[in-house]
């Protein structure tokens, strides 16, 4: 643990941001800022990364937002891909499901990877960041909180000793039992449910494929819900549902969880010697705080929000979380936009949580009936899955995916919005797509700019007024990306400053993707989504774009 120069029991140095816990949430905030100039602390109550797999589904849109904070490799060399899986009905097959996975796609939709190397993986980032910008100080938690109109000071306490620091904002990162959420006085509202789930990890050498599989009421266990993932290292999870009368507390012992593993095992014809890792116990919850933002206490993952861990929406709604929060605090902090722009991060993200919630719970409900009718219905689904596909379709387990802001006030609708019958909506994630840039294949999500990227499709030349309206969004410390398509080009002698590319559609998939004849020009902001997308820009659309994405204009038609 680190204890820093301190004067009258307060710490020397000042930051922009303070992040109060040391997860991946935390961390890809902490990325996201540094990557952006801004000097955050970020503060872990533990001493180390977790144990124990805990969070362990990657969605591709998360691997997306990784690539953006500069860590996605080190989690494709180790993480393993999947697309889809099974489940079964006691000894029966009855679904089979695969994710949308498509040619236009570079990345899984799904990767498995245990939140540990996740963690580390983040921290190895981290390292490699300017230390004079993002530091983790480990064995440091928060005791309390007092907010003013310029900061936030913030008491901390190591096991040796207690100070204060003062930061411009804080972010809290520091999980369900929310230390900082406790200070300011707030608490989550939503529903929590009965069904109990122990998790398990263990060590076997299994010749599987990566998907996921689900069981009910296996001849193994009569009774329980089974579910199994591959991780890397031959470490195989088991989440599994506890009868109403068992007791969390006996049940995670040794002694408890290696006959209901062995008998699984047994069951599904492996005789391997395995070795039990960790073990721990969750319980479904669908709750969150009414805004995420307390003047300049703003909240994030899971210390906003719950979600059931069905569907493995709870870790990539964090990073969403990061993503969408970091530009906007950099912002801020930049002078780019006013503070209110953070009332938009929790505008968004709470629809984010309503959405999510509304499938999470759909699958809740199916894993772990909260009631004998919805038991007695679940039951009726699987017993006639078998014979009747359509039917089937009810077990899906509705998988994450990324989530559209739709009606957020940094979009703009313009003049044009009619004329799309297709392609992506403002608010909407950006649609991958393939791409030649200087002769090589590449992808839109990986060529997108850190802050706004103009992308230009159709005939002729991009005008001297979008060029001089991206200059002029330069002039302001923005970074901003003019990416021109197929048979449009820059004119010349107008770039300056402004980055810009050229690529050649790939069997045209971008028109077709994006709707974009006889000519489409879309703007996207820093987290990549969607903010205008025009026929034919005139004179001022651009900028009041711009303006209304950081939060300092009026959505109007333009």
């Amino acid at each position: 643990m680190t204890v820093p120069p301190l004067a009258n029991g307060r710490e020397i140095a000042r930051r922009p941001v303070l992040i109060a816990g040391g997860g991946p949430v935390g961390l890809a905030v902490a990325l996201a800022l540094a990557s952006r100039g801004i000097a955050v602390l970020v503060v872990e109550a533990d001493q180390t990364v977790c144990a124990g797999s805990r969070a362990i589904c990657l969605s591709r849109r998360t691997l997306e937002i990784l690539e953006r904070l500069g860590a996605l490799t080190p989690f494709q060399e180790k993480g393993l891909p999947w697309t889809g899986g099974r489940s079964f009905h006691r000894s029966d097959e009855v679904f089979h499901f695969t994710m949308p996975n498509d040619r236009d796609q570079r990345l899984a939709p799904m990767t498995n990877l245990q939140q540990y190397y996740i963690e580390q993986f983040l921290l190895d980032a981290v390292a490699k960041r300017d230390p004079n910008l993002l530091e983790v100080r480990w064995g440091t938690r928060v005791d309390g909180l007092h907010q003013g109109r310029d900061g936030v000071v913030v008491e901390l306490a190591t096991d040796t000793v207690s100070y204060a620091t003062e930061c411009d904002f804080l972010v809290a990162c520091d999980g369900a039992r929310s230390r900082v959420r406790q200070a300011v006085g707030l608490r989550m509202n939503g529903t929590s449910y009965e069904g109990r789930y122990v998790i398990v990890d263990i060590e076997i050498d299994l010749d599987l494929p990566t998907e996921r599989l689900a069981w009910f009421d296996p001849p193994s266990n009569p009774g329980r819900t089974m579910l199994m993932h591959k991780q890397p290292d031959n470490i195989w999870r088991l989440d599994y549902q506890l009868h109403p009368t068992e007791d969390s507390e006996e049940m995670i012992r040794e002694d408890k969880v290696t006959p209901v593993v062995a008998a699984h095992l047994e069951m599904m014809g492996i005789d391997r010697p395995w070795r039990l890792i960790w073990t721990s116990m969750y319980r479904a919850a669908a709750v969150s705080l009414d805004s995420y933002r307390s003047d300049r206490v703003v909240f994030a993952g899971d210390a906003a929000h719950l979600v059931p861990i069905f569907g493995v929406r709870g870790l990539n709604s964090g990073f969403d979380d990061a993503f969408n929060l970091g530009w906007k605090l950099a912002s801020v902090i930049a002078g780019c936009s006013p503070d209110t722009i953070l009332d938009t991060y929790s505008e968004e993200r709470r629809r984010a949580w309503e959405v999510n919630v509304t499938s999470a719970m759909k699958s809740t409900e199916f894993m772990a009936p909260p009631s004998r009718g919805y038991e007695l219905m679940r039951d009726a689904v699987l017993s006639l899955a078998k014979d009747h596909p359509a039917i089937a379709t009810l077990i899906d387990p509705r998988q994450s995916a990324p989530i559209a802001y739709e009606g957020s006030r940094l979009n703009t609708v313009t003049r044009d919005e009619g004329s799309f019958k297709t392609g992506p909506r403002p608010g909407s994630p950006p649609l991958e797509c393939p791409l030649i840039v200087d002769g090589k294949k590449r992808y839109l999500t990986s060529v997108l700019g850190s802050d706004f990227t103009l992308v230009w499709s159709g005939e002729g030349d991009a005008p001297s007024m979008v060029t001089n309206e991206l200059h002029c969004a330069i002039n302001l410390g923005l970074s901003v990306i003019l990416l021109t398509i197929g048979a449009a080009r820059l004119l010349s002698g107008t770039a300056g400053q402004l980055q810009t590319l050229h690529a050649e559609v790939v069997e045209g998939r971008f028109t077709e993707l994006y709707d974009a004849a006889p000519s489409a020009v879309y703007l996207f902001r820093p987290d990549g989504h969607v903010c205008a997308r025009w026929r034919i820009m005139r004179p001022g659309d651009l900028s009041n774009a711009i303006d209304t994405a950081l939060g300092c204009g009026k959505a109007e038609l333009s």
